[in-house]
Protein backbone atom coordinates (compact mmCIF):
# COMPACT_ATOMS: atom_id res chain seq x y z
CA UNK A 1 0.00 0.00 0.00
CA UNK A 2 0.98 3.29 -0.55
CA UNK A 3 0.77 6.33 1.10
CA UNK A 4 1.03 9.93 0.53
CA UNK A 5 4.23 11.84 2.07
CA UNK A 6 3.01 13.62 5.46
CA UNK A 7 2.05 17.26 4.94
CA UNK A 8 1.99 17.28 0.96
CA UNK A 9 -1.70 17.82 0.46
CA UNK A 10 -1.29 20.49 2.71
CA UNK A 11 2.20 22.10 1.19
CA UNK A 12 0.31 21.77 -2.28
CA UNK A 13 -2.96 23.39 -1.25
CA UNK A 14 -1.29 25.80 0.46
CA UNK A 15 0.70 26.95 -3.03
CA UNK A 16 -2.12 26.59 -5.51
CA UNK A 17 -4.22 28.69 -3.14
CA UNK A 18 -1.67 31.84 -3.69
CA UNK A 19 -2.67 31.53 -6.99
CA UNK A 20 -6.90 32.75 -5.93
CA UNK A 21 -8.01 35.67 -4.28
CA UNK A 22 -9.97 33.60 -1.65
CA UNK A 23 -11.62 30.43 -0.94
CA UNK A 24 -15.15 30.54 0.35
CA UNK A 25 -16.77 28.36 2.36
CA UNK A 26 -20.64 28.06 1.98
CA UNK A 27 -22.38 27.40 5.18
CA UNK A 28 -25.25 24.59 5.77
CA UNK A 29 -28.95 25.24 5.25
CA UNK A 30 -29.17 23.62 9.11
CA UNK A 31 -26.95 26.26 10.88
CA UNK A 32 -26.62 24.21 13.50
CA UNK A 33 -23.06 22.46 11.40
CA UNK A 34 -20.14 24.29 10.15
CA UNK A 35 -18.64 22.83 6.92
CA UNK A 36 -15.28 21.05 7.86
CA UNK A 37 -13.51 23.26 4.80
CA UNK A 38 -13.67 26.35 7.13
CA UNK A 39 -11.10 24.66 9.70
CA UNK A 40 -8.97 23.74 6.65
CA UNK A 41 -9.00 27.19 5.01
CA UNK A 42 -7.44 28.70 8.49
CA UNK A 43 -4.05 27.00 7.16
CA UNK A 44 -4.40 29.38 3.45
CA UNK A 45 -2.19 32.07 3.19
CA UNK A 46 -5.03 34.13 1.44
CA UNK A 47 -8.05 35.74 2.69
CA UNK A 48 -10.91 33.76 3.53
CA UNK A 49 -14.77 34.09 2.81
CA UNK A 50 -17.72 32.91 4.53
CA UNK A 51 -21.44 32.72 3.54
CA UNK A 52 -24.03 32.09 5.82
CA UNK A 53 -27.36 31.79 7.14
CA UNK A 54 -27.94 34.65 9.07
CA UNK A 55 -29.26 33.06 11.85
CA UNK A 56 -28.26 33.93 15.45
CA UNK A 57 -27.03 30.54 16.32
CA UNK A 58 -25.17 30.09 12.93
CA UNK A 59 -22.56 27.70 13.26
CA UNK A 60 -20.03 28.96 11.06
CA UNK A 61 -20.15 32.52 12.03
CA UNK A 62 -19.72 31.35 15.71
CA UNK A 63 -16.47 29.58 15.10
CA UNK A 64 -15.29 32.45 12.53
CA UNK A 65 -15.79 35.38 14.81
CA UNK A 66 -12.76 35.44 16.64
CA UNK A 67 -10.66 34.02 13.74
CA UNK A 68 -8.15 36.44 11.01
CA UNK A 69 -9.01 36.98 7.54
CA UNK A 70 -12.19 35.94 6.83
CA UNK A 71 -15.56 37.50 5.83
CA UNK A 72 -18.54 36.31 7.17
CA UNK A 73 -21.61 37.01 5.41
CA UNK A 74 -24.98 36.27 4.57
CA UNK A 75 -25.95 35.64 0.88
CA UNK A 76 -28.34 37.96 0.30
CA UNK A 77 -26.54 41.02 2.29
CA UNK A 78 -27.01 44.10 0.54
CA UNK A 79 -23.22 45.05 0.96
CA UNK A 80 -21.76 41.85 0.53
CA UNK A 81 -20.15 42.72 -3.16
CA UNK A 82 -18.57 46.15 -1.50
CA UNK A 83 -17.42 43.93 1.91
CA UNK A 84 -15.84 41.24 -0.79
CA UNK A 85 -14.01 43.99 -2.60
CA UNK A 86 -12.41 45.51 0.22
CA UNK A 87 -11.83 42.52 1.95
CA UNK A 88 -9.90 40.83 -1.11
CA UNK A 89 -8.26 43.99 -2.06
CA UNK A 90 -6.67 44.74 1.55
CA UNK A 91 -2.93 44.56 2.00
CA UNK A 92 -3.13 41.17 4.01
CA UNK A 93 0.29 40.76 6.32
CA UNK A 94 1.17 36.99 7.01
CA UNK A 95 0.02 37.30 10.84
CA UNK A 96 -3.23 38.60 9.54
CA UNK A 97 -3.80 35.58 7.63
CA UNK A 98 -2.41 33.15 10.01
CA UNK A 99 -4.44 30.75 11.87
CA UNK A 100 -4.63 31.51 15.47
CA UNK A 101 -2.23 29.70 17.93
CA UNK A 102 -5.04 27.17 18.90
CA UNK A 103 -5.37 26.15 15.63
CA UNK A 104 -1.84 26.44 14.55
CA UNK A 105 -1.33 22.38 14.50
CA UNK A 106 -4.07 22.17 11.71
CA UNK A 107 -3.45 19.93 9.06
CA UNK A 108 -5.08 19.09 5.50
CA UNK A 109 -6.36 15.43 5.81
CA UNK A 110 -3.96 13.03 3.95
CA UNK A 111 -5.73 10.28 1.82
CA UNK A 112 -3.75 7.17 -0.31
CA UNK A 113 -4.09 7.42 -3.82
CA UNK A 114 -6.29 4.90 -4.97
CA UNK A 115 -4.63 1.74 -6.95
Amino acid sequence: MHEWPQGSEQTAAVALARNFDAPIAFGHPNSLQMPSKAVQYLTLPVPRVAITSGARDDALADYLADKPGWLCSELDSPALAERLGDHISRPWSADGLAPPASERGLRWPTRSPRS
